[in-house]
């Protein structure tokens, strides 16, 4: 069975990406599960940056396949571990990667690691949950420039687009397959109507919406303000804003002193990300005015300096 709007939001989503397809699943982790699995076997050898999401590591060790991790966006290790493999033995790469990735904030170099998986006949397999709804044309993410049959994309439905569920956009052979093949889509519950209805809204809304270049100029102000008062921080200019703590005891401190000032930033801990670098995970969103992100700044100053 199906519903219309099914087909009306899939369209919409294969436009937003500039893809033949795409294939709506309910959450992002079904997809990542979903969408692995159907299209590797034990001869396909799996390349991933080594801050993907729990999602597609999991997704990994379910497939069987076998699979390296390569140094957080470094294009020189991916280079020595994808020229090692014996193309013999394997009948398939796949890179994955995020565009952006969720607990650093920072950008995949992705026309670099498209030139590898050209050079090596290998799909790059990308998560755009972080990306869509904030950058590109109408919030159509980083992965614009580098679309073709070799490029998997996966995204949700939550985060800048403030719903539920998530979508494959690619090539129509592999929405066609994944729909025969995918376990999470095929044995799980659908989105309802309501939902889906949702979804199609804030798609078409971002057809003529600007609200992600605002975000991005309140983004570049506080990542300013931060750096102004010797926070510790990742390089980048996504909303997403790690000040890393350290220790578990001192970061959850923080949070409490913040939360006691009326902040609400949580800490983020091993084992989500590596050990001693405890962190609090500050997003910057458009209800946020300029006199709101001076005051939060100014209370990371206050409770941290303290601290």
């Amino acid at each position: 069975g199906n519903n219309v709007l099914y087909s009306e939001v899939e369209q919409l989503v294969a436009n937003l990406k500039s893809t033949e397809s795409a294939l709506i699943f309910n959450s992002g982790y079904s997809a990542n599960i979903g969408i692995l699995n159907a299209i590797t076997t034990p001869r396909t050898y799996i390349l991933a940056d080594k801050l993907i999401h729990a999602s597609l590591i999991d997704s990994i060790k379910m497939s069987g396949s076998t699979f390296a991790r390569f140094k957080h966006n470094s294009i020189e290790d991916l280079q020595k571990k994808i020229s090692n493999i014996d193309r013999e033995k394997y009948d398939e790469i796949i890179i994955c990667i995020e565009s952006i990735y969720s607990m650093d904030g920072d950008v995949a170099p992705l026309t670099a690691l498209k030139e590898i998986a050209d050079t090596h006949d290998a799909l790059l397999f990308v998560d755009e949950a972080h990306s869509t709804g904030v950058y590109g044309l109408h919030g159509c993410g980083l992965c614009s420039e580098i679309i073709d049959d070799n490029v998997i994309i996966m995204g949700t439905f939550g985060k800048a687009l403030g719903n539920f569920g998530a979508y494959f956009a690619g090539p129509k052979t592999m929405r066609d397959y994944l729909i025969n093949k995918s376990r999470s889509l095929i044995y799980t519950t659908a989105l309802p109507p309501a939902t889906l209805a949702g979804i199609k809204e804030v798609l078409t809304l971002l057809q003529t919406d600007t609200k992600g270049e605002e975000l991005l100029k309140k983004v570049a102000y506080f990542r300013d303000k931060i750096s102004e008062i010797g926070l510790q921080t990742i390089d980048g200019d996504s909303p997403i804003i790690p000040i890393i703590i350290g220790g578990n005891e001192e970061a959850i401190s923080v949070q409490n002193s913040l939360f006691d000032m009326g902040y609400f930033a949580v800490v983020i801990r091993e084992p989500t990300v590596p050990k001693n670098s405890a962190r609090l995970r500050i997003t910057i969103n458009n209800l946020l005015s300029y006199d709101d992100l001076d005051a939060i700044s100014l209370a990371l100053s206050e409770v941290i300096h303290a601290s």
